[in-house]
C-alpha cells in the first residue's frame, strides 16, 4: 500500500481523550514483556492520581507486534501444518507398505546374496540406500513443484492474510525439504530393510521360494501399516468435515444486510477544499441527487463505512439519560455516519423507529440511530426515544434522541455477536469525515453503474478520484475467504489421504489374495460359491478398515481441537461429522476390497493345484 507520515501533535496540552492512539515501543535488551507491563501499570496508576476523574480505570495492555500482525492466522497455519504432517506420514506409510511388498518379492534374491557372503548389515544398507534414492527423488520432484505451487497458493490466500508477499521458496526451505526427505527415507525404509534381512536361507531357497512364517509376518506388518493409513485418513476426513459444516453454517448465517445488486465505492474529500461538516454534507447532498436520477438506481446512500470492511477501531463513549453503567465500566459503542437512504440501500432493516431523512439537518434536533446490541443498554426501558450525550457536563442541547433501531451486523460472519453501534446523521456529526462510502442499490447489474458513478462525481468535482469500486457481493465473498481457503486445503489433503489409504487397503488385500491362491482353489474345488469367497475377502479387509477407523476417530478428535478457533457453530466432537467420516472410510475400504475379491473368484482350481 501507499503510505505517508506527518508529524503528530495534540490539539491541546490538556487533551486527555485521545484514546484512539496506538503506541509502539521497542523493549530494551533483557527486559521481558511482563516487566514492561508491570512498569506501565504503575505509570498509569500514577497518572490516575495526578489527573483525578480523567484517567481512572484506564490501563495499558502490552502485546507483541508479531501477535498483532499474524496472531489471528496462527490457528489456521497450525491446522494446515498438522494436515500436511498427517499427509506426509500417510504417504510415507504407504511407501513403506509398497517397499515391504517389494522386499517380500525379493526374498529369494536376498537369500542368494546372503548365501554368497553378504552380511545382514550390508543387506540393510542396500535396502536403505534404495529407500533413500526414492525419498530424495520425491524430495527433488516436490521441491520443483513447490516453486510454482507456492505462487499459486499465495494467489489463493485471503486478501487480508498478513505478510503474504513474504511467502516464497528459498534456500532454507530446500534444505529443510532435503533433510525431511532423508529422514523419512531412513525411518520408513527401515522396516522393509529389516524385514528383508531376516532371511531363512533354507526356506527362501526352497523350490517354492516361499516361507509361510515369513509371509504371515509380512502380512501382519503390512496390515499394521494399512491400519495406520486408515487412521490418518479418517482424522483428516473429520477435519475436512468439520470445516465443511462450519463453512455451510457461515453461509446460512443472516448477515443483517442484503448484498445483491449493490455497487459500492469510496471517495476521499481533500481537507483543503472540504474543511468542515457543512461542505462535506453539501457535496454528499448534491451527489445523492445526481445518483438518484441515474437509470437503474433504486436506492442510494452515503456513509462512513461499509459492513464487513474492518471498521473496528472507532469506539466512542457516552452517557444515557436515566441509565448508569455497571460498576467500574462505562457505556461505549462503535460510531458511524450515515445519510438518508443509507440503510435502505444496504438492505438493513429498521426494526423500530425510522431512518434518517432530509429533515435531519444541522439546525434540526440532534438524533441517533442505534443497533439492537446498543439498545440493550436501556435495561428497564424502551431504547427508542431514549437520549444519549457525549458531553461530561451536558447542557440540554447536548442530548441526542434515538429515532431508530436497526438490525445487528457482526464485524465478520464468524464473529460471535454484533458489537453495540450507533450512527450520526451526516449533517449532525460532531467532526468532519472526509472519506465517504457510496452505496447504490440497482435494478440491473450493478457493475454497469460504475461508469455513470464516475461521471456524476466528476461533474461535481473533476479532481476527485473514485476508488474501490466493487459490488457488495464481492465484499461479502471476501469475508468468507479464510474459511473457504482452509476448507479447500484440508479437503484436498483429506481426499489425497483417502486415496492413499484405499491404495493401501487394495495392496494388502491383493497381496493376501495372491498368497491364498491355493486356498481359494481348494475351496472352489470343494464347492465354495463365488459370493462366499468374495464375502471372506471383503471381511478380512473390513477388519483392517474398522480398526483404522476406530483409532482414526480418536486421532480425529485430537486434530479437531486445533481447528476449534476456525470453526463456526460446530462442536469439535460433532457426532454427525464423525459418523459421516467413519461411513466414508468404510465405503472406501469396501470399494478397495471388491476388485481383489472378484479376482479371487476367478482362480481356477486346477491351475492353482498345478501351480503349487
Amino acid at each position: 500500500a501507499v503510505d505517508a507520515w506527518i508529524p503528530f501533535t495534540f490539539n491541546s496540552p490538556e487533551d486527555r481523550g485521545s484514546h484512539y492512539l496506538d503506541a509502539i515501543a521497542r523493549l530494551r535488551p533483557g527486559v521481558t514483556l511482563g516487566q514492561a507491563q508491570g512498569e506501565f501499570l504503575a505509570t498509569m496508576q500514577q497518572i490516575a492520581r495526578e489527573h483525578l476523574g480523567s484517567s481512572e480505570g484506564i490501563a495499558t495492555l502490552l502485546s507483541p507486534l508479531e501477535i498483532e500482525i499474524v496472531g489471528q492466522t496462527r490457528p489456521l497455519l497450525f491446522a494446515l501444518l498438522g494436515a500436511v504432517t498427517l499427509v506426509l506420514i500417510l504417504a510415507c506409510v504407504n511407501a513403506a507398505n509398497l517397499l515391504l511388498a517389494r522386499a517380500t518379492a525379493r526374498q529369494r534374491e536376498m537369500a542368494i546374496r546372503a548365501a554368497v557372503g553378504a552380511g545382514r548389515t550390508r543387506l540393510i544398507r542396500q535396502m536403505l540406500t534404495e529407500s533413500l534414492v526414492l525419498a530424495l527423488a520425491g524430495g527433488v520432484l516436490g521441491g520443483a513443484i513447490a516453486v510454482p505451487g507456492t505462487k499459486l497458493l499465495v494467489t489463493l490466500l485471503p486478501a487480508d492474510f498478513p505478510r503474504s508477499s513474504d511467502i516464497r521458496v528459498d534456500a532454507p526451505l530446500f534444505l529443510f525439504t532435503f533433510a525431511a526427505a532423508i529422514l523419512t527415507g531412513l525411518i520408513f525404509g527401515l522396516v522393509p530393510a529389516l524385514n528383508a534381512s531376516w532371511t531363512d536361507l533354507r526356506e527362501s531357497l526352497h523350490e517354492s521360494g516361499r516361507s509361510a512364517t515369513s509371509n504371515r509376518t509380512t502380512l501382519r506388518l503390512r496390515s499394521v501399516l494399512v491400519i495406520s493409513e486408515i487412521t490418518l485418513a479418517c482424522a483428516l476426513l473429520i477435519g475436512a468435515g468439520l470445516m465443511l459444516r462450519s463453512f455451510l453454517n457461515l453461509l446460512r448465517t443472516d448477515p443483517g444486510f442484503h448484498s445483491e445488486k449493490v455497487l459500492t465505492a469510496t471517495i476521499s474529500l481533500p481537507q483543503a477544499a472540504y474543511k468542515d461538516t457543512a461542505a462535506i454534507t453539501q457535496f454528499s447532498k448534491d451527489l445523492l441527487t445526481k445518483l438518484r436520477t441515474m437509470p437503474g438506481v433504486r436506492q442510494v446512500g452515503i456513509g462512513s463505512d461499509l459492513p464487513w470492511t474492518g471498521w473496528d477501531d472507532n469506539f466512542g463513549g457516552f452517557g444515557i439519560r436515566g441509565e448508569t453503567p455497571p460498576p467500574r465500566d462505562s457505556f461505549g459503542a462503535r460510531y458511524h455516519m450515515a445519510s438518508s437512504g443509507y440503510f435502505s440501500a444496504l438492505g438493513i432493516s429498521v426494526t423500530r423507529g425510522r431512518e434518517f431523512d432530509e429533515h435531519d439537518t444541522a439546525t434540526a434536533p440532534k438524533v441517533l440511530i442505534i443497533n439492537q446490541a446498543m439498545a440493550k443498554f436501556w435495561r428497564n426501558r424502551e431504547a427508542l426515544g431514549g437520549q444519549v450525550t457525549f458531553s461530561n457536563h451536558p447542557k440540554e442541547s447536548d442530548w441526542m434522541t434515538v429515532v431508530g433501531i436497526v438490525r445487528d451486523i457482526k464485524d465478520t460472519p464468524s464473529s460471535s455477536a454484533a458489537r453495540p453501534a450507533f450512527w450520526w446523521p451526516q449533517a449532525q456529526q460532531p467532526f468532519p469525515m472526509n472519506e465517504l462510502s457510496i452505496i447504490i442499490r440497482s435494478n440491473i447489474d450493478p457493475v454497469l453503474l460504475a461508469g455513470p458513478l464516475r461521471q456524476a462525481v466528476h461533474q461535481l468535482d473533476s479532481s476527485l478520484p473514485v476508488a474501490e469500486i466493487r459490488t457488495m457481493d464481492r465484499i461479502a465473498d471476501r469475508s468468507y475467504a479464510t474459511s473457504r481457503f482452509t476448507l479447500a486445503l484440508i479437503g484436498l489433503f483429506a481426499a489425497l489421504a483417502l486415496l492413499l489409504s484405499a491404495m493401501g487397503v487394495y495392496g494388502v488385500i491383493a497381496y493376501s489374495v495372491g498368497q491364498r491362491t491355493l486356498e481359494f482353489g481348494i475351496r472352489m474345488a470343494l464347492g465354495a460359491k463365488p459370493q462366499d469367497v468374495i464375502s471372506g475377502v471383503v471381511r478380512s479387509g473390513m477388519k483392517l478398515a474398522l480398526c483404522g477407523i476406530l483409532s482414526g476417530l480418536f486421532l480425529g478428535f485430537a486434530f479437531s481441537r486445533y481447528l476449534g478457533s476456525l470453526l463456526y457453530q460446530v462442536n469439535v466432537a460433532d457426532p454427525v461429522t464423525f459418523g459421516l467420516a467413519a461411513l466414508v472410510g468404510i465405503v472406501t475400504a469396501a470399494a478397495a476390497c471388491i476388485l481383489p475379491a472378484f479376482r479371487a473368484t476367478r482362480v481356477s482350481p486346477m491351475a492353482a493345484l498345478r501351480a503349487d
